[in-house]
Formats: C-alpha cells, sequence, structure tokens
C-alpha cells in the first residue's frame, strides 16, 4: 500500500467542544504516531458555578459550551448530560444506600387478618351445628354440615382441648379451636364448643391465642346466643385492628436465606416457634416505624391486637413458603419422623413426591396431632414442589369425601372406616401403630 510522503504536513485538528479533546490525524500510516492526546480538564456539572474561561477553552481557545444548552427540539445536548467518568476526583459522592430488603416483592396493601369468626357446637339432636358468626351472614362458599364437621372433629367431648385445620377452595384457612366443659350439671355432661377463623394468611399459630381466650367466655353453661355472638365480635374487631402496614411479600429465594438462618439455631426443631424467635438476639427480629420489619435479617412480622384493654403480640413469620401453613413446620417435621421413624418417613416422602393419595389415620387420637403429621409431610417437598398447599387436608371426616378426588392428597382422619376402603387411598399411615401400609403396588 502506498504511504502518505512524510514532507507532507499534517492536517490540522478540528476545534474541541469544551467535553470531548480535539480530533487529530495521524501523519501517516504504519509505524506513523498519533498526537498525544491533550489533557483537559472536567467540564462543569449540572448547577455548578460557570468555569474560569481560561479554563473551559477548547482546544483553540473557543468560548466554553454553556451548562444547559438545549438543542432545536428542546432535549439537551449530549454535551450537556453528565457521565458518570465527567466527575473530578476528590469530589465527595453521595454515599449508595442499597434496599433494607431487595428480595420484596411489593410492599402493597396486605390482605386483612380475618374474613370472619365462626362458631360451632355440638347439638344433643342435631349434632355438630354452627351456633353464630360475624360478620352475621358470612358467606364461605362451604355448606354448614361441612363446616361443622370440621371445626368439632370425633372425640372432642372426651378431651379438655384440641384444634383443627381446613381450607376453602379460594385457598383460604379455617384454624378451629376446641373447647369442652365438663360438668354433671349440663346434660351428657360436658358442653363441646369450638371457634374458628377465616383468615388468608399462613400463620395459623398466631389466632390460637385469641381463639381460646374468646372460647373460654363462651364455655360457660346458660349462655345465649346473643351473648356468644358479642363476643365474637369482640373477636373480630380485635382481629381487624392488626394494622399490617409495611407488611413485606418477599421471594422465594430470600425466605430460604431467612429460613436457613432460623433451622441453624441449636435446639430449633424441639422448641416452639414462639419460643424460639424470642430467643433470637435483638437483631434477627425487630419492628420500625408502623410494624415494618427494620433489622438486617428480618424473620418475623410484629403487629399488635388489643384484646380487652391488653396489648397482645400478633406476629407473622416471613420465611413461610407458598406450602406451608404454619410457622413451627420444623416441629411438624420432626413429630413426623419421631412417629414413624426413619424407614416409614422415607416412604412417606417418596410417595409424597410421587403425587400418591397418602392418608393418616389416628384413631381415638386428637385430631390436631394428625393435622401436625399431615402438615410435615407436605413440608418436606413445600419448597421444592409447587401446588402442594392445593392437596393438603390436614384434617378430613366422613360428612364430606369431596377431598378424595383430589389427585395427590395429603389428608388426616381420625374415623376407622377409612382403613377398610384402600380403593381410596394409595398409603395409609396409621398414628398409633406407627406403620404404613401399601394399596396395592404403586411405589
Amino acid at each position: 500500500s502506498a504511504r502518505v510522503p512524510a514532507s507532507l504536513p499534517p492536517p490540522k485538528p478540528q476545534p474541541g467542544n469544551g467535553l470531548n479533546p480535539p480530533v487529530g490525524v495521524s501523519e501517516g500510516f504504519g509505524s506513523a504516531r498519533l498526537p498525544p492526546r491533550p489533557v483537559l480538564p472536567p467540564p462543569p456539572r449540572r448547577g455548578a458555578p460557570a468555569q474560569d474561561p481560561a479554563h473551559g477553552q477548547g482546544g483553540d481557545g473557543e468560548a466554553p459550551v454553556k451548562e444547559a444548552a438545549q438543542d432545536t427540539a428542546g432535549i439537551p445536548s449530549p454535551a450537556a448530560r453528565p457521565v458518570l467518568s465527567d466527575i473530578p476526583q476528590g469530589v465527595p459522592q453521595p454515599k449508595f444506600v442499597p434496599r433494607r430488603i431487595s428480595s420484596i416483592v411489593g410492599l402493597d396493601a396486605a390482605p386483612p387478618v380475618a374474613r370472619g369468626v365462626v362458631m360451632a357446637e355440638f347439638h344433643l339432636e342435631k349434632g355438630s351445628v354452627i351456633r353464630c358468626t360475624h360478620p352475621p351472614g358470612l358467606e364461605l362458599g362451604c355448606s354448614d354440615v361441612w363446616l361443622a364437621e370440621l371445626m368439632l372433629p370425633e372425640g372432642a367431648h372426651a378431651r379438655t382441648s384440641d384444634w383443627t385445620l381446613g381450607f376453602l377452595t379460594s385457598g383460604e384457612a379455617i384454624m378451629s379451636v376446641v373447647g369442652s366443659y365438663h360438668s354433671a350439671e349440663v346434660k351428657r355432661g360436658a358442653i363441646v364448643k369450638a371457634l374458628a377463623v377465616v383468615t388468608p394468611h399462613s400463620a395459623l399459630n398466631a389466632f390460637r391465642w385469641p381463639l381460646s381466650m374468646a372460647l373460654n367466655q363462651c364455655l360457660l353453661p346458660a349462655r345465649s346466643v346473643e351473648e356468644d355472638s358479642g363476643v365474637l365480635q369482640e373477636l373480630y374487631e380485635a382481629l381487624s385492628s392488626v394494622d399490617l402496614t409495611g407488611y413485606p411479600r418477599l421471594a422465594p429465594p430470600y425466605k430460604g436465606v431467612l429460613r436457613r438462618k432460623l433451622e441453624q439455631r441449636p435446639g430449633f426443631a424441639s422448641r416452639r416457634p414462639t419460643e424460639e424467635l424470642s430467643a433470637l438476639p435483638p437483631g434477627d427480629v425487630g419492628a420500625g416505624e408502623g410494624g415494618a420489619v427494620r433489622a438486617p435479617m428480618p424473620l418475623i412480622y410484629r403487629s399488635t391486637l388489643q384484646w380487652q384493654g391488653r396489648s397482645v403480640p400478633f406476629r407473622l413469620p416471613l420465611y413461610l413458603f407458598e406450602g406451608e401453613v404454619a410457622e413451627d413446620e420444623a416441629l411438624a417435621l420432626t413429630t413426623l419422623f419421631e412417629t414413624f421413624g426413619a424407614e416409614q418417613s422415607v416412604r412417606i416422602f417418596d410417595a409424597v413426591l410421587a403425587g400418591q393419595r397418602v392418608l393418616f389415620l389416628g384413631h381415638n387420637q386428637p385430631a390436631g396431632e394428625v393435622c401436625t403429621l399431615v402438615l410435615g409431610a407436605s413440608s418436606m417437598i413445600a419448597a421444592e414442589v409447587p401446588g402442594v398447599a392445593t392437596r393438603i387436608h390436614p384434617y378430613a371426616h366422613l360428612a364430606d369425601l369431596d377431598f378424595l378426588e383430589t389427585p395427590g392428597f395429603i389428608a388426616g382422619v381420625t374415623n376407622p372406616v377409612f382403613r377398610s376402603h384402600p380403593q381410596w387411598w394409595d398409603l395409609l399411615c396409621v398414628v398409633e401403630s406407627s406403620q404404613s401400609s401399601l394399596a396395592g403396588s404403586v411405589l
């Protein structure tokens, strides 16, 4: 290729614009060098006072470009748009402050704590019936027979207290606390009632204390329906007063970080969740303005419930996955392994993972214990397999067998009739014998 004669003078550099250096042209090709790039002072920042003309001129001494120069379209020209490389060194810059919780999905208004409260009782002539609800005429999309049988499990009259758990087709949970008052002055020697809350939240342990306190008032003899309705109204208003402003919805990866942090605590599986959370250092659990969590690694959302002139702590854990319905999943899983042992628990895990119909039978056992085993079985895959929450029926009964149509259900029952119908289940887990049996070759 031809070379440019060295005797020809190089072209004059074009004038600069105050931001970019003048552009030069090399003396030739090949081994010819480019002229040295002139060092210019940085341009004035937006809003800064104009620089001295001696320091703001271009390569040929022209006047500096004005800071907020506008082009004909009314949009700032590229010369007036500051970039990060134009910031002079030594000038203090504002410190970058990351988001407090970077994995928040949303901080929009949380659903109400409770959509309603229901009371059921055992009638001597009619059996399990709904006594009253609040708000009055509460529509739940289910029959009163199904709801009453769910709230009052079999054998409730023989126990001082018990609890059950069920779900509506809307996905809302029904947490029921059962109590009985034994006295020779009442017919059949006992008064059996149950009080339930209908809630979209999955932290069901937060409702046990207010439900128990309200139910104790309704177990006294010779109480009218109006008196019990007043207690239900007071309970509903107390639950509605819980402030959920700023309640965060966290992404699943961040929930996994919180879960691992909590489960690494010594003795976590053997404690109740309230004991474990209270044992955490102050940096792990905290609340800010309006109950919003402000700790670097928050575990729960803290609020208060006003009940009969008292401020009761109301805490919702933030580490629950979509398929989990209680904050004591580790305790439920531990109960499952202690009841059935390692070998049987692995068989249950395989059946749940394979989508088989798993049925827990606890004849003459508290319904709450059967519910705990169902929650423990579902928690084994809740974080990995989506849609587990739609498969669980913690307490089921013969009054409504629609749960048998759920593919791969995980259900708990207390009636021994289910044992004699192997066509209803694939794996039967008997609580009293700690054994499981298959209905055919399915695994």
